[in-house]
């Protein structure tokens, strides 16, 4: 098995190996050549402080500040502005990045929070309340609250995550079998098997005789995968899950939910890494200075796809700009490749 210190670069060595043919792609397959969200990446590259001089676009733009709170406040209403206006009509194609997890106004914890009152945000009006969970740490300043239709993010691998059979059940309840969920539960499965109906080709039920059936599989889910809280069981205290990746819909009891599952409207630049939204928003300030470097800059604003927006104190990400992360991190593997294609 290939450990963390082999996993770190395994890309760099696969690229520099002979013995693999590859190809160098020189031409921008995100952005017409005119875009400026391409410039902006472009001068974060240089490392060279230029954002009193970029000229914005109708694809990037940003905002300098030397206060938290008035960055946030801007880059909130910039998003809230788009979101009413319909510009942003799906909640899948936007994301909010910043370095920082918990810790300051323009953490991944603070907006998310903050996201969640504008797009999802609980009803004063009875008849139309969300459901939702209260999720409670140890620390106070931690907790929030998951709402039905919240976008989530799983955070750790889990290679016996409870999925629902979707074939299993509808061809249980077509038998009339005995199915011990309540009824409002099995309304919603039966509709989302009706709008998904290719879910079905991926799932084998597995109804072994006349009267036995097993709906829910243990599969695999990964650090990372996004996706949205589309069902809370109040009576079992389970939540159900629909993931960008992977097919049906995971299970999660309440308990598991606070250590494995977060809000998702905003993730860390680190998260990020081989994703691309339309709409992206990304914030910055000094409660990341050990995460300031150009890496943090670059990976963040090159995610955007259509639309980049930065809400940034200049001091930090000038400072960000100038600093490289340095570490070396070879597997070796380039060294024992070339070694063995040597043999052949």
């Amino acid at each position: 098995s290939i450990t963390e210190h082999w996993s770190r670069n395994l890309g760099y060595d696969l690229l520099n190996f002979e013995g693999i043919k590859h190809i160098v792609l020189t031409e921008n397959m995100r952005q017409d050549g005119e875009s400026k969200i391409i410039e902006f990446c472009d001068k974060i590259l240089l490392g060279k402080p230029f954002l009193s001089s970029f000229q914005s676009g109708d694809d990037c733009d940003f905002f300098v500040s030397n206060s938290s709170e008035n960055l946030k406040e801007n880059i909130l209403n910039r998003f809230k502005e788009m979101w009413h206006n319909n510009i942003i009509e799906n909640k899948q194609d936007f994301l909010f990045l910043s370095p920082v997890k918990e810790k300051g106004e323009l953490s991944c914890l603070s907006l998310n929070k903050a996201i969640q009152e504008i797009i999802n945000p609980q009803s004063m009006i009875d008849e139309f309340v969300k459901k939702e969970i209260p999720i409670t740490y140890k620390n106070e300043a931690r907790n929030y609250t998951l709402r039905v239709g919240d976008i989530v993010i799983n955070l750790v691998n889990n290679y016996e995550a409870k999925n629902i059979n979707l074939s299993t059940f509808k061809l249980a309840k077509e038998k009339g079998m005995a199915i011990n969920w309540k009824e409002e539960k099995m309304n919603f499965i039966e509709k989302y098997i009706f709008d998904n109906p290719k879910e079905l080709e991926k799932q084998e039920n597995t109804i072994a005789d006349g009267n036995k059936c097993k709906l829910l599989m243990e599969t695999a889910i990964f650090n990372g995968w996004l996706g949205e809280l589309v069902y809370l069981d109040e009576v079992n205290k389970e939540g159900i899950f629909k993931f960008n990746e992977g097919s049906g819909l995971y299970v999660f009891d309440f308990e598991d939910i606070k250590d494995k599952i977060t809000l998702g409207y905003s993730i860390s630049t680190h998260k990020s890494q081989g994703g691309e939204w339309k709409y992206l928003f990304f914030a910055l300030d000094f409660s990341s200075y050990n995460l300031l470097m150009r890496e943090i800059l670059y990976t963040s604003a090159s995610r955007a796809k259509k639309f980049l927006y930065c809400s940034v104190n200049e001091k930090a990400f000038n400072l960000a700009l100038k600093q490289v992360d340095t570490k070396i991190r070879r597997s070796e593997l380039l060294e024992h490749l070339e070694k063995e294609y040597k043999k052949l």
